[in-house]
């Protein structure tokens, strides 16, 4: 939901639109394009995991750092066993057209070796 304008605000809000336009026109994402990215990296290597019968030792540790990270925020206080819930939910739950899109765009990606070994 946008907020509404602050007049005593107005130089930091044209700051930050002229700074979109320019990396608009330069191709750079945004910081949320780039955290969405990472969390579409992390449900596509989840699914070749789960696809390739591969290690699954890295993934465990990406979602349980996650889920600490969470529940360590500074500003709010997130229950563990919650935050945990939410980042296995979205690590494993995408549109089916955005888990399409995902699997076509990594599938020719392949797992580090080291990762692959299929031993659970």
């Amino acid at each position: 939901m946008p907020r509404k304008p602050d007049p005593g605000n107005e130089y930091f809000r044209s700051a930050t639109e002229r700074s979109r336009r320019k990396a608009a026109i330069e191709g750079r994402p945004e910081a949320s394009f780039a955290d969405g990215a990472l969390a579409a990296a992390v449900f596509a290597y989840a699914k070749r995991v789960e696809e390739e019968n591969a290690d699954t030792a890295a993934l465990r540790w990406i979602m349980k750092a996650a889920s600490a990270i969470l529940a360590a925020h500074p500003g709010r206080s997130f229950d563990t066993a919650e935050a945990e819930r939410k980042v296995i939910q979205r690590a494993g739950v995408r549109r089916k057209a955005d888990a399409g899109r995902i699997r076509r765009v990594t599938k020719s990606i392949e797992l580090p070796k080291a990762l692959s070994g299929g031993s659970k």
